[in-house]
């Protein structure tokens, strides 16, 4: 398995995908929203992501490679995001530093505007952007708890919705989204309460930063967190809690339109 075979089943044409990542135009580097300290940049056609990576983070890629190919091809629209290539230089200099990075596809690769950006976990512990209101903008990657909507589907794409597989990464899902609000003494509320004020919106979706593993890294902050805090509160918990506490949060969040 190697990712020239990835390519080809994404339909990637070489000579486009070299002159993305290796043309003469300067790539754009992005702020991280994260907290991993990776570096993101930006292909100037807006196809292509590039992240620098943690050997740790490559070597759960190696590893799920064969199994992450089985997948994409069996369900061509799925939300997981796509990788292209993967690849290493060694810096000049006296420590000849390693700089691992992974080529992906933009899921904000689109002829839309996209005004608002939210990293949706399913947990409340932190989970609140640090700008204030008036700095927010069009780049701000937002929290669950900065997530004051509830989005009402059209009938047709609530069932699709609902299969997962069926939506393909980056899509532009329309709906109907009802303003909610917070009660004040419920600061840890995932889901607000609707008030009645609706919005037309065009949606993208894609499941990105699947790198991570449950280790004894993340094992040990779940341990230390829970004695301070609510354990379901905290974003590092076992995977199928992960996946379950997510898939509840998801299915809150988005409701089949009934008007």
């Amino acid at each position: 398995m190697n990712f020239r075979t990835l390519r080809k089943l994404f339909k990637v044409d070489a000579a486009d995908y070299m002159l993305s990542i290796c043309g003469n135009d300067a790539l754009r580097e992005l702020s991280s929203p994260g907290k991993s300290g990776s570096f993101f940049y930006l292909t100037n056609d807006d196809r292509y992501m590039i992240k620098t990576m943690k050997k740790a983070e490559v070597k759960v890629l190696l590893r799920m490679l064969s199994a992450y190919y089985n997948h994409v091809r069996a369900f061509e629209n799925t939300l997981v995001t796509k990788f292209y290539g993967l690849h290493c230089v060694k810096l000049n200099g006296p420590a000849q530093k390693k700089v691992r990075f992974i080529i992906m596809g933009n899921l904000f690769c689109s002829e839309y505007t996209i005004h608002r950006r939210f990293d949706l976990k399913g947990s409340s512990l932190g989970r609140m952007t640090d700008k204030p209101e008036a700095e927010i903008d069009a780049t701000t990657i937002l929290k669950d708890l900065d997530l004051n909507f509830i989005f009402r589907l059209q009938k047709t794409w609530f069932q699709e919705f609902r299969r997962w597989a069926s939506i393909r990464l980056g899509v532009n899902m329309p709906a109907r989204v009802e303003r909610t609000e917070r009660k004040n003494d419920c600061e840890f509320q995932l889901v607000g309460e609707p008030t009645g004020e609706y919005y037309d919106v065009v949606m993208f979706f894609g499941i990105i930063d699947i790198l991570q593993d449950y280790d004894i890294t993340k094992k040990l902050e779940h341990a230390y967190k829970s004695i301070q805090y609510d354990p379901t509160s905290i974003s590092a918990v076992d995977p199928k809690q992960y996946s379950k506490r997510f898939r509840d949060f998801i299915f809150k969040t988005f409701e089949e339109d009934s008007t």
